[in-house]
């Protein structure tokens, strides 16, 4: 199917349709075949050029992007369809029982869009630090997409992001998302970390 070049309003109207008890039957034919068409190809709207997230201080799962966005870094429990079976469970874990000592296989960042969909950008990024965009093929069924319902809003979500992925297959991704360098909070929030980012982003010296 071709895009159906709808504008962001437009199929905000169409997803404003979709309800938990009678799911897309409130749409007509060419209002489904855009949903479709737009629920595999959402990762259109993503997010795209993060090249860093900063942990901030005493923001516990805060994040900010090297634009000055933040981002919410959600738990392992909400990570499951980004990471395989035997790891989720794993990663589930308390650290002391885990079988492995590697980090997570993947972490989840979200963001809230403010645009017209007032959908939720999404970050999924591998332990090596690259993004799941379906770049590489093993971890494809992994891959990061946007979110036409917000992660905290369970019920939207489910219905407009996880039901329809039952019946189709995974969302494209037309592009390499890149790699993200993540600076953790406890790493960034000492004396001697502030000192020397003062140092050498002023050019003070004592």
């Amino acid at each position: 199917m071709n895009d159906p070049g709808l504008s962001q309003k437009q199929l905000k109207e169409i997803l404003d349709k979709v309800s938990l008890f009678k799911g897309l039957k409130k749409l007509n034919k060419k209002e489904k075949e855009a949903f479709d068409y737009y629920h595999i190809h959402r990762n259109k709207f993503n997010f795209k050029h993060v090249l860093f997230l900063y942990g901030i201080c005493n923001g516990g799962n805060t994040f900010h992007d090297n634009f000055g966005n933040t981002w919410k870094e959600l738990p392992t429990l909400l990570n499951e369809y980004h990471m395989p079976a035997d790891e989720y469970k794993d990663a589930r874990k308390p650290s002391i029982f885990q079988k492995s000592d590697m980090p997570p296989y993947s972490r989840k960042f979200v963001r809230d869009d403010d645009g017209d969909l007032k959908g939720e950008f999404e970050l999924i990024i591998h332990r090596s630090g690259f993004r799941i965009d379906g770049d590489i093929e093993e971890r494809v069924e992994y891959r990061e997409t946007y979110n036409f319902g917000r992660t905290r809003d369970i019920e939207r979500h489910y219905i407009l992001d996880m039901r329809p992925h039952e019946n189709t297959k995974y969302a494209d991704l037309e592009q390499d998302m890149g790699f993200v360098h993540i600076l953790e909070e406890k790493d960034l929030c000492t004396p001697e970390w502030t000192t020397k980012y003062f140092l050498e982003n002023t050019g003070h010296r004592w």
